[in-house]
């Protein structure tokens, strides 16, 4: 904290109470209470001026933020955990997180029990309040299972664009559902529940997907298709209205490799692709977490390296808290990059957990996670100055 009057002393409270010159002396930074929400407010004091003390203006609260990279009771202020397989948006000072809702115990009955796409806000990413659900695709379509909400602002239409994965058996005919909205508290529209990809002419179906947005307004979709076997990935340029794919402009990757929920960011001038294998929720066997980079002129330009077999503690005993598969990189200003995956309980997937932690940057290239992972972290912000 400081003051424009150089001579005069800080002081300073920490429990929303009006500070005198009596009050704590601010000397150095301080940290607060992790997790704990803290309103500071200040006073500049000084005895050899006409006005001896003057209230610094401080905003909003403060809070030392504490995340657990894999929490097992974090949930919406009401108390339902539902934050599953899905991405966050930053809108106005205030981050949007569209998740998929699983009701089921079990995965192998999670078709008929799946009803929509879960939006929340939040201020700090860490307390979070349901803002409200789009239902899923209703007859004649029927597509009882909705996956992995992503989400794009287009500023060309001012229209924010949501695209995921649908399916009415898995594995099967599987589709992009999209909608539209003003903006992600508003009513999303159905758009369509039907869309299938024919890049490269195969048309095999829609399965696990992300988005990515250049700073030029071009948009991309990364998917894996669904035959056979997850078997490819494509990326695939969308129209200018989001709604689609143009048809002609697209990468094929991976081919019969069989890697899913891909993640697409762009990092300096060099582009990553997070991708897992493909073990359908199944947390008894390693995701198997891997990247490859590009440093091509876009995401479509053929010079996207090979996997890379040495990240995200590939070796860790399945079971740990590290085997986790990916579904959002959020840049939260500057060089930190948030990495979000689901940690499933194949078992009782409405009880899965979040993994979240900072990624590192070895070199320009190259990306790994925290060594060792911590047991909490803080989630970088904006240093406030109080004037």
């Amino acid at each position: 904290m400081s003051s424009l009057t150089t001579s005069a002393t800080m002081h300073y409270t920490v429990d929303g109470s009006t500070p005198t010159c009596s009050s704590t002396t601010y000397s150095s930074p301080f940290t607060l209470t992790v997790g704990t929400a803290t309103v500071v407010k200040a006073v500049a004091c000084d005895a050899t001026l006409t006005t001896q003390a003057s209230l610094v203006t401080t905003s909003g609260t403060f809070r030392n933020y504490g995340i657990k990279p894999a929490d097992t009771s974090w949930s919406d202020v009401s108390g339902y955990p539902n934050f599953h397989s899905g991405s966050i948006i930053l809108v106005n000072g205030q981050y949007y997180y569209f998740t998929q809702w699983e009701e089921s115990y079990n995965h192998g009955s999670d078709l008929t029990n799946n009803s929509g796409i879960e939006i929340y806000k939040s201020s700090d990413l860490l307390n979070w309040t349901w803002v409200q659900e789009v239902p899923t695709p209703s007859a004649p379509t029927n597509w009882y299972y909705v996956e992995r909400p992503h989400v794009l602002y287009n500023s060309s239409t001012s229209k924010y664009v949501m695209w995921a994965h649908c399916t009415q058996t898995h594995d099967a005919n599987d589709r992009a559902c999209i909608w539209t909205a003003n903006d992600p508290s508003s009513t999303w529209t159905l758009q369509t529940a039907t869309l299938n990809p024919t890049e490269g002419g195969t048309g095999y179906g829609f399965k696990d997907f992300n988005l990515f947005q250049e700073s030029d307004g071009n948009a991309y979709v990364v998917y894996t298709s669904g035959t056979p076997n997850n078997a490819d990935n494509w990326i695939a340029k969308l129209t200018s209205d989001y709604l689609n794919v143009t048809g002609t402009d697209y990468l094929h990757l991976n081919a019969g490799v069989s890697r899913e929920a891909p993640v697409l960011f762009k990092r300096g001038s060099a582009y990553f692709l997070i991708t897992s294998a493909s073990n359908y929720y199944n947390f008894n066997a390693t995701f198997d977490v891997q990247y490859q980079t590009n440093i091509g002129a876009s995401p479509l330009a053929n010079s996207w390296s090979a996997l890379n077999t040495n990240y995200f503690y590939t070796s860790d005993p399945i079971g740990t808290a590290n085997n986790a598969q990916p579904t959002a990189v959020l840049n939260l200003g500057g060089d930190n990059w948030l990495y979000l995956a689901d940690h499933w309980l194949s078992t009782d997937l409405q009880h899965s957990t979040r993994v979240w932690y900072m990624l590192r940057f070895p070199t320009g290239t190259t990306i790994a996670p925290p060594n060792p992972l911590p047991a909490q972290w803080d989630i970088p912000r904006p240093q406030r100055r109080m004037m």
